[in-house]
């Protein structure tokens, strides 16, 4: 649960990819990336 906090911190929205980023962009969902 403590890692799970320090990942989320400074984000508001987090999403545990099930396929990864590949899944998720080959489902055409917007995918923005760090500035």
């Amino acid at each position: 649960q403590e890692s799970a906090n320090a990942l989320t911190k400074g984000f508001e929205k987090v999403f545990v990819l099930k396929e990864g980023v590949a899944g998720w962009s080959g489902e055409n969902l917007p995918l923005v990336r760090g500035k």
